[in-house]
């Protein structure tokens, strides 16, 4: 490799600036901000990156999307079981309630004997012997 000398205003006088005289091949300028790369080869280059930058980008907004999908479906579900633990307790609080009534219920047949006699009454439409019953249409 041959050893380049400084560039002086004599070799290249332009309103008094030095400019570099620009090598045959671009492949020889090390020096240059590419590294010696061809115009194509840095656009090239470029155009990859960009490329690449995009797929990424891409990439990042498509799970970005499918997990914000996902999410909404799961939130939905947990959605739907709340409200069907809110149903749930509602008739687990009905059956609680009718269950209790009809404790009161036995309870009191299992004591109270004028109840006793008055569901006997209403219920199986029984009467004493000597009372007569009578049932009208509606």
């Amino acid at each position: 490799m041959r050893r380049r000398r400084a560039a002086t205003q004599a070799d290249n006088p332009r309103n008094g600036k030095i400019y570099r005289r620009l090598p045959n091949t671009v492949r020889d300028a090390k020096w240059l901000p590419s590294g010696g790369r061809s115009p194509y080869r840095i656009h090239t280059i470029v155009t990859t990156r960009r490329f690449i930058t995009w797929i990424y980008a891409t990439l990042f907004v498509g799970v970005g999307l499918l997990s914000g999908v996902f999410f909404f479906r799961t939130y939905q579900e947990y959605a739907q079981y709340q409200r069907l633990e809110a149903d749930s307790r509602l008739r687990l609080a009905k059956a609680e309630r009718r269950l209790q009534d009809q404790q009161r219920v036995l309870d009191r047949l299992r004591t109270d004997p004028e109840f006793v006699e008055k569901v006997i009454r209403q219920q199986l439409r029984y009467a004493k012997p000597s009372e007569l019953i009578f049932r009208f249409e509606d």
